[in-house]
């Protein structure tokens, strides 16, 4: 079986994209709050989130939103497109819901998922298991490439510093 992403996208319905937007939402806005209230001084008076149970508990609550909403059966593109939301707006919010969500991830995991996903997706065009191998190859290369030069940057800020 070979993967084909654009069959992959074709494949994903807007009541699937609003979900996913509505828990990356509810998880950041969870997080946010979370981390604030599971945080603690730490010896020299700073004040140090504990991220790790905000992490916990902010993914379990906006798995069941998610799973709470989708279980009542509405039909959200029918909901949107009510508001003046055609489903091609639906596609393009969801993608920069996505994106944000991408980018919110980077900055809490210090930009590390960025190399895993570059070397995944090398590894994964080796082995001819993606359809557009070319493409996830060259996508790979980019993610790693941006990951040393986030790297290369803290690097030149930090050198001047005493």
């Amino acid at each position: 079986m070979v993967f084909n992403l654009s069959d992959m996208l074709n494949n994903i319905d807007s009541s699937t994209i609003v979900l996913g937007a509505i828990f990356i939402i509810c998880f950041a806005l969870l997080f946010f709050i979370f981390s604030k209230v599971f945080s603690r001084k730490d010896r020299y008076g700073m004040v140090e989130p504990n991220t790790n149970i905000a992490t916990v508990i902010s993914l379990c609550i906006s798995l069941l939103i998610v799973y709470g909403l989708n279980k009542t059966g509405i039909d959200f593109s029918d909901t949107f497109s009510g508001l003046g939301f055609s489903s091609d707006t639906l596609y393009i919010i969801g993608l920069l819901v996505f994106i944000a969500g991408a980018i919110f991830l980077g900055i809490k995991t210090k930009w590390n998922l960025l190399i895993i996903l570059g070397g995944l997706f090398i590894i994964l065009s080796f082995l001819k298991v993606v359809y557009e191998s070319e493409l996830m190859f060259i996508i790979g290369v980019i993610l790693i490439l941006v990951y040393f030069g986030i790297k290369m940057s803290k690097n030149k800020k930090n050198k001047g510093k005493p």
